[in-house]
């Protein structure tokens, strides 16, 4: 019988006499007709089965009750690479109802590489150590792919392999893991939610969820439904429903943090400035702008503040070019370039330039600017300097330098004092990783002689 026969066909288990969503009960159906009850897997969130799969144990990781009868007649169902393209809205609701199976091998399918597939990555590690489940990430036994559960079922448009065809390029599914679920559109499946309505207006169908969820305040709230009963006849403009209100009160509270920050330094009179450039990840160069001043706001004591003015989109990272950015955001704050005391940047030329610096333009304004030096990118000059004295410090950070140029095509930058101690992590705590990648380059056919004698040298 085909999936979308039995679920047009099948009785729903809500309707039967006998159904009791009770879990021991179900844990205790279910084991008896699959085998051993239901066990945590080391590492998971969610329970887990064990069946067979052309005569190879596998484990499937439940989130949600199904019936014996259920899985014995629709096997297919538990692999999304067997899924009809078309799918009613019936076949989508089980689906919903039965939730993501995480199929858990012991060993995957090779590709020519020798790289497959891990359960690994079902769980996701953030930075401060905290593991957490991807439940929507399933495998498809019969594609050798995985695939995003949630955006499969609700996100038709997307482009993406882990919604169309399903992704196996082992090699890439770490980064293309975080990438899909950092997107809107995967949030937003997720949470079975759409971008916006066909609609913008109040009580029309498919407005969207913001006005839907209005809509449902004003019938239990008295001044929420007359505030509406007016924005719908007209009598006020001012109705703050419209898509950009979030918008416009973030930028107005912003606007006031601002307005209070200026305020303290302007009481202060004199007033140090902390700027940075750095690229973000649309490769726009961005300047960061902190005040440092003595707070007089408060009555008893005097602090010394830092406050952040926030990032500014700066076209030219020359000295001029930011000499003239910095004294532009300074005239519109209200703050004269005469009271300022000091300034501090990082150490490179268009900083500090003894001719053309950003620190030098601002003394040829100001005499009484005096320049301090970043202590940290300081003591990195300080560190890298004296790690050329040792050869064998120099042997050390050739070979990062090799390994890091080699996967990524660029060399480690010298004034961003993380990346050499992040790069030793790399490979202090990946190492047995790091030898079989330069391995499988180095037998990639086609490869670029170079870079397969280059993977050999370090890989020895």
């Amino acid at each position: 019988m085909s999936v979308e026969k039995y679920i047009a066909y099948k009785k729903p288990d809500e309707d039967r006499e006998d159904f009791n969503p009770d879990a021991s009960t179900i844990s205790t159906t279910m084991s008896n007709k699959i085998g051993e009850p239901s066990t945590i897997l080391k590492n998971s969130c969610i329970t887990s089965l064990q069946i067979e799969v052309d005569n190879e144990p596998v484990i499937l990781k439940e989130s949600n009750d199904l019936s014996e009868d259920f899985l014995q007649e629709t096997p297919n169902l538990l692999d999304c690479g067997n899924w009809p393209i078309v799918r009613s809205s019936n076949f989508v609701d089980h689906l919903i109802k039965l939730g993501p199976f995480q199929i858990a091998k012991e060993k995957y399918p090779e590709d020519r590489n020798g790289r497959h597939f891990s359960s690994i990555y079902y769980n996701r590690k953030l930075a401060n150590g905290e593991t957490f489940c991807r439940r929507w990430l399933v495998y498809s036994d019969s594609k050798n792919s995985v695939f995003c559960f949630c955006c499969l079922l609700f996100d038709n448009n997307s482009k993406s392999n882990l919604v169309s065809d399903g992704f196996k390029k082992w090699r890439h599914l770490t980064e293309t893991l975080g990438i899909h679920e950092n997107s809107v559109s995967h949030m937003k499946s997720e949470n079975n939610m759409a971008f916006r309505g066909s609609s913008d207006k109040l009580f029309t169908p498919q407005n969207g969820k913001f006005l839907g969820l209005i809509q449902m305040l004003a019938k239990f709230d008295l001044v929420m439904q007359k505030h509406l009963a007016l924005a719908i006849k007209g009598d006020t403009l001012d109705h703050y429903c419209g898509k950009n209100i979030q918008n416009d009160l973030i930028d107005l509270m912003s606007q006031k943090v601002n307005d209070e920050i200026i305020n303290r330094v302007l009481k202060a009179i004199y007033y140090s400035i902390i700027a940075d450039c750095t690229p973000d990840i649309s490769r726009k160069e961005q300047l960061s702008l902190t005040i440092r001043i003595a707070d007089l706001s408060l009555d008893i004591r005097v602090e010394i503040k830092e406050y952040f003015l926030g990032f500014f989109s700066v076209s030219d990272s020359t000295g001029l070019g930011l000499t003239e950015v910095l004294i532009e955001l300074l005239t519109k704050h209200g703050l004269e370039i005469s009271n300022c005391r000091g300034q501090g940047y990082d150490n490179g030329s268009n900083m500090k330039g003894k001719i053309n610096g950003v620190q030098k333009r601002i003394l040829n304004l100001n005499p009484l600017a005096l320049y301090v030096p970043c202590g940290n990118h300081s003591l990195n000059l300080v560190i890298s300097d004296s790690a050329r004295s040792s050869v064998k410090s120099i042997a050390f950070f050739g070979i990062l330098q090799r390994l890091f140029t080699l996967f990524s095509a660029s060399k480690l930058c010298d004034t961003r004092w993380e990346a050499k101690i992040s790069s030793v992590k790399a490979v202090r705590y990946q190492v047995g990783d790091v030898h079989d990648a330069l391995i499988a380059l180095s037998e990639i056919e086609g490869c670029n002689p170079e870079t397969a004698h280059e993977a050999i040298t370090l890989e020895e």
